[in-house]
């Protein structure tokens, strides 16, 4: 007897001429400090306009603008500088370098420092000229009596119920200050972590220094 077999096999498959042409993504890379961003864009792909200022955007929300504060000291200015450089037409790169290899361009862009310190001394400038007001610091040992009947009931006076009036008087209103138009305007009231704290009204904490 005469066994006739027939074998299938399968071809690997070949992609095809066009397949193989099909651009990868952009790749954005990011230094730890945010100080450098890294564009790789392969030749042929149609990328978004947007793309390289909406990563440029995000990179500068996270920059930590304290390393460039130097005599600003004042909780708001943190907030104004990330406020100015997180602007589509403030955003703080330059671009450094564009280089190529054989699939793709890459786009460097670099922190500028130099604008960064310039806004930043700007800041200072108006600190300390435009709206220091020097006033007489408040004696704690001062007593002033007032009955306080001009107030309607349930009014606050005292924010931390058993914490009394502090007695140095760095905490008061009129202690100086090199920032904060150069005094200080409210109490503040040191007391134990976790004691009760009276509200004026009804509200929302949005943020805790």
């Amino acid at each position: 007897m005469i066994l006739l077999g027939l074998w299938v096999g399968c071809a690997p498959t070949v992609p095809s001429p066009e397949a193989s042409k099909q651009p990868s993504e952009v790749t954005v890379y990011r230094s730890t400090e945010d100080d450098t961003v890294l564009f790789h864009i392969p030749f042929g792909m149609d990328m978004d306009d947007d793309l390289l200022t909406n990563a440029l955007t995000e990179a500068a929300k996270d920059i930590d603008y304290s390393r460039f504060l130097m005599e600003i000291k004042y909780d708001s200015a943190m907030d104004q500088i990330g406020a100015h450089f997180s602007k589509e037409e403030n955003l703080p790169y330059r671009p450094i370098s564009l280089t190529s290899d054989e699939s793709a361009i890459n786009l460097t862009f670099v922190l500028d420092r130099g604008r960064i310190v310039a806004y930043v001394t700007s800041l200072t400038t108006n600190v300390d000229i435009v709206s220091f007001t020097p006033v007489g610091t408040v004696n704690p040992e001062m007593r002033i009596e007032d009955s306080f009947d001009y107030l309607p009931d349930n009014m606050l006076l005292m924010p931390c119920p058993g914490i009394v009036t502090p007695k140095w008087s760095n905490l008061l209103p009129n202690a100086p200050r090199a920032y904060r138009s150069g005094t200080h305007r409210g109490i503040d009231f040191p007391s134990p972590y976790g004691s009760e704290i009276q509200s004026v009204a009804n509200g929302v904490v949005i943020r805790a220094d």
